[in-house]
């Protein structure tokens, strides 16, 4: 009979030093056992390169006693008694075996350095000599010692991904494991075991796998104290539920990551803030500390009515479209969001240069204090099916390294299905794998995505409603989703994709009002870039802007035609109108401090030949011109 066949499970678990009530402080060791002396490897070749024993923890792990009291089982088995602990990065893996190496002195735990094991290899199959050594030694120090050995490997699938020998070895040592006296304790991911490991059969049946899950919120927060006692002096004053505050910010803000490791690190980011400045332990340190980590700003509230107005200040007559993204973000501001998906997903409908991506910085501004918090997407240039695992690294990279932003989309008729498909996936559960099988999560995230489809919308209910933004809103949201539906026969607004966005935006074709607005806050710029970089001051003739008004945006074929161009337009003709001469002057007059910009010859208007154009669909040239002289006017 073996030393524990006489007695129950629970008497075993309990010589074993891995049980206890879940709310008591473990035991510092085997009971009635004394500290096991350590452990000179020197005479153990194998070991002693690439062994060495665990690391003690400097204090009990509590919240893990189910994965504790079911290796202690395994290592009991007569037959299987190796274990794999499968979990996500920053679970814990780790700190569970050198828990149990604390409480269990009656084994000698000893943690394999996989790195160094992988070097120097003359080829691959090296690996399995190596891996053979390495065991056969333990076994001698099992026997030599008088207790068994456990070896920890963790990232257990870099030997099984190394080469055919290494598997092969390791499966008649994982067999006759515990007839030696040796145990092995394995630690990977999940993602990482379907990958390399769970495809050899054989391998699988000789590891019972020990499923490490993320801690509940309880336990998370005593290790966050934990951690505070230890490295916080104790007269340092620590606000209460200062702990609760960094669980729940690195739960909010960093899904990505796993529990306890986020938490961890940004108290440990806290108390190096705190030494280093002496700033107070408290909530706005937590906030100050998640804003450097990962650019969240935790304790600015969204101001719906701000963001609005801030909106409208950007966006030139587009009340509609404001309204809708304001409305939507009073979800946001209530807390309201749905944790499994983006922040909020929009689709921009209008045509092109009329204040889509505008807004969309805009909304990355007043979200995330910078136009520079948005991801810029070109659809076009995933046009084709093979290009969607592209997209899709290029997606996972850009929200990886700035999960709080906004995306922008960017003409999603002109995507592949295959790139489609993958954005269905982000709207509807905020995650997205890239080709490595790393995670990434877009639930801080707002997703636009813009479509020239349906722009002409507005000709079904006049361009420019006086019932307001709201009543227009009501009136156009039926024919966009009609619109949309029958686009290219319903290949790219399928109602799968169409159900996934929170709110469907319309954009008006530009008015000669709003026109003319970009008009001056185009010539304005002209003339501020001049001053800050030159010193030049330009003064501008009165009639510059009649004859935008007259010659270019009313003439035949002109820029208030939605299809020709919009904003964008618009400021081209500035810029080739205006900032040109201007720039031809300052490099030609090095040293004049002032210009004037002025307008030669007679406008359309002043000609009174425009009716006669319109009525006799007979396109007039306008003669004026646009110069740029030394001086200013009198």
């Amino acid at each position: 009979m073996g030393r524990y066949d006489d007695i129950d499970l629970s008497a075993r678990i309990a010589l074993l030093g891995l049980g206890g009530a879940r709310d008591e402080e473990p035991p510092s060791g085997a009971e009635g056992a004394p500290e096991a002396p350590p452990v000179d490897l020197g005479a153990y070749e194998g070991l002693a390169e690439y062994a060495a024993p665990c690391p003690v923890p400097t204090r009990p792990v509590k919240g893990r006693e189910d994965e504790l009291d079911q290796m202690a089982c395994a290592m009991e088995r007569p037959e299987v008694s190796n274990v794999v602990l499968l979990g996500r990065a920053g679970t814990g893996k780790s700190t569970i075996v050198y828990e149990a190496s604390r409480r269990d002195p009656s084994h000698l735990w000893l943690e394999v350095d996989v790195a160094r094991m992988c070097q120097g290899l003359s080829n691959p199959d090296a690996m399995g000599a190596r891996l053979k050594g390495l065991f056969d030694d333990a076994a001698r120090l099992a026997a030599d010692g008088g207790r068994p050995v456990v070896l920890f490997i963790d990232e257990f699938h870099q030997l099984v991904s190394l080469s055919y020998g290494a598997v092969e070895a390791l499966k008649p040592i994982l067999a006759r494991s515990n007839a030696v006296g040796v145990h092995v304790v394995a630690a990977t991911t999940y993602e990482e075991w379907v990958e390399y490991v769970s495809p050899n059969q054989a391998l699988v049946e000789r590891l019972e796998r020990v499923s490490v899950k993320e801690m509940d919120h309880g336990s998370v927060v005593a290790v966050v104290d934990g951690f505070l006692t230890r490295h916080l002096d104790g007269s340092v004053p620590v606000e209460p539920g200062f702990s609760e505050a960094v669980v729940a910010a690195t739960d909010d803000y960093m899904p990505a990551n796993a529990q306890p490791r986020k938490a961890i690190q940004v108290a440990d980011a806290c108390v190096g803030t705190h030494r280093r400045t002496g700033c107070a332990v408290d909530k706005a340190l937590v906030a100050l500390v998640m804003e450097r980590l990962c650019g969240a700003r935790i304790e600015t509230a969204i101001d719906a009515v701000g963001i609005h107005r801030y909106l409208d200040s950007r966006v030139f007559s587009q009340e509609a479209a404001t309204e809708a993204v304001a409305s939507r973000l009073e979800i946001s501001a209530a807390g309201f969001c749905d944790p499994g998906r983006p922040k909020a997903s929009f689709l921009f409908c209008g045509s092109t240069g009329v204040g889509k991506t505008e807004l969309a910085k805009a909304l990355a501004s007043s979200l995330f204090g910078s136009d520079g918090a948005m991801v810029r997407f070109d659809m076009s240039e995933y046009a084709d099916e093979s290009l969607a695992d592209r997209f899709r690294q290029a997606l996972c990279q850009e929200v990886w390294s700035r999960p709080f932003s906004v995306v922008l989309l960017d003409e999603i008729e002109k995507a592949s299905g295959a790139a489609v498909r993958l954005l269905l996936q982000v709207l509807d559960d905020a995650r997205l794998s890239d080709r490595n099988g790393r995670e990434t999560s877009f639930s801080s995230t707002y997703v636009v995505v813009t479509t020239n489809a349906a722009a002409d919308v507005f000709d079904d209910v006049g361009r420019y409603d006086s019932g307001g933004a709201g009543r227009l809103l009501q009136k156009l949201e039926p024919l966009i989703h009609d619109r949309l539906a029958s686009f290219e026969g319903g290949r790219v607004f399928t109602p799968e994709f169409l159900g996934r966005i929170d709110c469907v935006v319309p954009f008006q074709p530009l008015s000669e009002e709003t026109s003319m607005r970009v008009v001056e806050r185009e010539v304005a710029s002209v003339c501020e870039k001049a001053w800050r970089l030159h010193g030049v001051r330009v003064d501008v003739d009165p009639r510059l802007l009649d004859y935008f008004r007259s010659d270019l945006l009313n003439a035949a074929g002109g820029v208030r035609d939605s299809k020709a161009g919009g904003a964008r337009r618009v400021k081209g003709l500035v810029g080739s109108r205006v900032a040109v001469p201007v720039a031809a002057f300052i490099n030609a007059n090095p040293k004049s401090l002032r210009c004037r910009v002025s307008v030669e010859g007679e406008l359309l208007d002043e000609q009174d030949v425009l009716e006669k154009a319109k009525t006799h669909a007979v396109n007039i040239e306008s003669t004026a011109r646009v110069v740029v002289t030394d001086g200013s006017w009198r």
